[in-house]
Parts: structure tokens; C-alpha cells; sequence
């Protein structure tokens, strides 16, 4: 399967977080987005390609409402700089969750 993949260090994964749980941003669909935890509490992510793009429209949307926020910028700046990557196996991977309302 292809994915973009991208490594958040701890003060951008919560500004992830904030925003798919506060719905700024498309929400991923089951198994849309994976990642895997680092001892230094950085996560790498794995974003299905097609989940990828409708991330970065909606992300584009959103955060010109926010453009002079620095940190906004920078998680934005972060996923745009995600790879593409095809893996076979999964399996050691963990399914993102969000927690609904």
C-alpha cells in the first residue's frame, strides 16, 4: 500500500490531535491513518495516500484562516514534507484514533 509517511516530535502531535478531534480537519476513516511511537515520544505517521490529499486541501482551507499562528505553520510546513512510501506489512503499525464528541 502507498502512504505518505512524516515523523511529528511532541509539541506538533498535539496540535494534530486538536485538530481532527475539534473536526478543523477531515477526519481519517479506520485504518486511513497509522503511526508508530519513538522512545523520544516523537510518532512517525503513515497517511493512505488518498486520505493525504483530502487532509492537505482541508488543511490549506483551514489553516489561511489561521495563517499568523506560527505553530499552524509549522504542523503544516511538517505534513507537507511527508514522503511517499509503500509497505507490504502493516502489521506493526497502530490504527490513530479519535476520540468522538
Amino acid at each position: 500500500m502507498l502512504f505518505k509517511t512524516v515523523r511529528l516530535n511532541y509539541d506538533q502531535l498535539p496540535l494534530l490531535y486538536r485538530a481532527l478531534s475539534e473536526k478543523l480537519l477531515i477526519r481519517p476513516e479506520k485504518g486511513e491513518l497509522l503511526y508508530k511511537t519513538h522512545h523520544n515520544y516523537d510518532c512517525t505517521f503513515f497517511f493512505k495516500e488518498n486520505y493525504y490529499d483530502l487532509l492537505k486541501k482541508d488543511m490549506y482551507k483551514v489553516f489561511a484562516e489561521n495563517d499568523n499562528e506560527r505553530y499552524w505553520i509549522n504542523i503544516k510546513d511538517k505534513i507537507d514534507s511527508a514522503k511517499k512510501i509503500f509497505l507490504e506489512d502493516t502489521g506493526g503499525l497502530k490504527i490513530y484514533k479519535i476520540n468522538e464528541d
